[in-house]
């Protein structure tokens, strides 16, 4: 069975990298894709999906109100930050948000497979 993920990043191209990656992984099927806030909750109330990958910067509300309505609509939804900062700042944004995790960018697709793989199933 394969973990249900919706993407939320601001950035054309990070989308589609991202989304180029989890498609060639059986483990992962891409239940959407979101470029604000406010179309990542839709989509996630919509789908239900397994797991949101959001970037920590995006346009319009910020993280934490994200985070706060996903976790209202969508409570079992996991929530993985995705974001260029280093990992002892990560730690510190998911403890600050509420998120279940951090998934460094710049990774290769591999190790970001890997990292997804390894977190959502710990």
């Amino acid at each position: 069975m394969s973990v249900r993920l919706i993407v939320a990043d601001d950035d054309p191209m990070a989308l589609e990298l991202i989304e180029l990656i989890l498609e060639r992984d059986d483990r992962f099927t891409l239940a959407g894709v979101a470029s604000d806030g406010t179309e990542a909750v839709r989509i996630v109330q919509q789908h239900r999906p397994d797991a949101l990958l959001l970037d920590v910067h995006m346009p319009g509300d910020s993280t934490g109100t994200i985070i706060s309505s996903i976790r209202v609509v969508a409570p079992d939804t996991r929530i993985l930050l995705l974001s260029a900062v280093p990992e002892d700042q990560a730690a510190e944004l998911c403890r600050l948000y509420g998120a279940d995790g951090f998934l460094a960018k710049g990774l290769t697709s591999a190790i970001l497979l890997d990292q997804l793989a390894q977190t959502l199933t710990a």
